[in-house]
């Protein structure tokens, strides 16, 4: 079950990506723990190249309760010593 999930994962993060290169990233529809394997993933890939990556976790608005990817996303960049500034309530902009 668990592969079959992380396959559904990739396909909803790709199609709500697509065309939009490597230094976007939009969460939607996902899973905290999706959503962090594959920033996770994702920000590997980045490491070193310099320059703003675009992170749309979203604002939590179709959360039950309190936001959940945000602060989650936010917590892996303090994590990893990542300088980031909020551009709106769901929009990350992380400079490498």
């Amino acid at each position: 079950m668990h592969e079959a999930n992380a396959k559904a994962a990739e396909a909803i993060f790709n199609s709500r990506n697509k065309g939009k290169g490597d230094r976007y990233m939009d969460f939607h529809g996902l899973r905290k723990q999706e959503a962090l394997e594959i920033l996770e993933l994702k920000m590997a890939a980045l490491a070193g190249k310099g320059g703003d990556v675009e992170l749309i976790p979203g604002a939590g608005n179709h959360s039950q309760g309190d936001a959940v990817l945000k602060p989650a996303v936010i917590d892996y960049l303090k994590k990893n010593g990542l300088e980031y500034e909020l551009k709106n309530a769901g929009e990350i902009l992380v400079h490498l």
